[in-house]
């Protein structure tokens, strides 16, 4: 019997990793975050600070007070240990940013005015009426490095969108990167600009924009990224959205979440129903245009 999701609340792992220039810039260092989302099931270790093995009861509990986030330990991309870490303020700062930017779609794509390593140039508002899809990055974020393979291909089958590497780092960096790892994507280097312009708090971040509005932003690694990328290329979002299994929604203290009668639920009670196998949920938008999450009998 398969086993059902032990923890819907959210998982994401906050790292910071630190970004080494080259030659004399070794001795300057920036801190970029970057992202990873992983599930945490019934097989998954659960630890606390100390390296305690607890329940998953307790695990719930400490995790639904939104102050601490999980150091994991994965394999072949299951998380199978989780052990609970106090949040610092940057941290629990960048989370809550990353909440409130994730379903962030539909509106106008701020304008840039780009040129890339080969010195093409690349003015958004003069691209209107073409599909184009920003991945930001650095080349110190293996979640990042990971992606490429797969973006490649999504470039090849997509010949007439147009894909920009957003790269916080300076070009030289970049070229010497790429002579390892061939990005397909046309690049950007010292993008951190556009990167704020679009609020990313994440790496990578994906966003795809039609007709001047973004459509589509993902932050973080997953493992259908292609498949969700080109639903969006092709116009499939909203069906994707519906489609969306419990386990590719974050659930947290903070969620708005309702059962199908538009009752306010708990974050511990909609655990529960999700936990009896007789419940499903998904992402909705009520009459008023707010987004929420719904609880709905199987």
């Amino acid at each position: 019997m398969k086993k059902n999701l032990i923890l819907l609340i959210s998982v994401l792992t906050l790292c910071f990793s630190c970004k080494t220039s080259v030659k004399e810039e070794l001795k300057e260092q920036s801190v970029e975050p970057n992202m990873q989302s992983f599930t945490v099931t019934e097989e998954t270790i659960k630890k606390d600070m100390k390296g305690n093995i607890i329940s998953s009861e307790e695990f719930q509990k400490l995790m639904s007070t939104g102050k601490y986030i999980l150091n994991p330990k994965v394999e072949d991309g299951k998380m199978i240990e989780a052990q609970i870490v106090e949040a610092d303020d940057d941290q629990l700062t960048m989370l809550k940013k990353m909440k409130a930017n994730q379903d962030k779609i539909n509106y106008e794509a701020p304008d840039f005015d780009v040129v890339d390593i080969e010195g093409n140039s690349f003015k958004l508002s003069d691209l209107k009426d073409k599909t184009i899809v920003l991945t930001f990055w650095f080349t110190n974020c293996k979640p990042c490095i990971e992606e490429i393979p797969i973006l490649n291909q999504l470039v090849e089958e997509n010949r007439d969108v147009i894909f920009l590497g957003m790269a916080t780092d300076k070009k030289e960096i970049i070229e010497t990167f790429l002579e390892k790892h061939p990005f397909k994507y046309t690049i950007i280097a010292n993008s951190s600009d556009i990167s704020s312009l679009y609020e990313v708090v994440a790496f990578p971040t994906h966003i795809i924009i039609k007709n001047g509005k973004v459509v589509y932003k993902k932050m973080g690694v997953t493992s259908d990224i292609k498949m969700e990328l080109q639903n969006a290329i092709e116009g499939k979002k909203e069906k994707q959205k519906n489609d969306k299994t419990s386990k590719d929604i974050m659930l947290t203290s903070d969620s708005d979440i309702r059962n199908e009668k538009g009752e306010k639920l708990e974050m511990m009670k909609a655990v529960e129903m999700i936990n009896s196998q007789k419940y499903s949920m998904e992402n909705t938008t009520d009459k008023e245009g707010n987004q929420y999450i719904l609880i709905r009998e199987n």
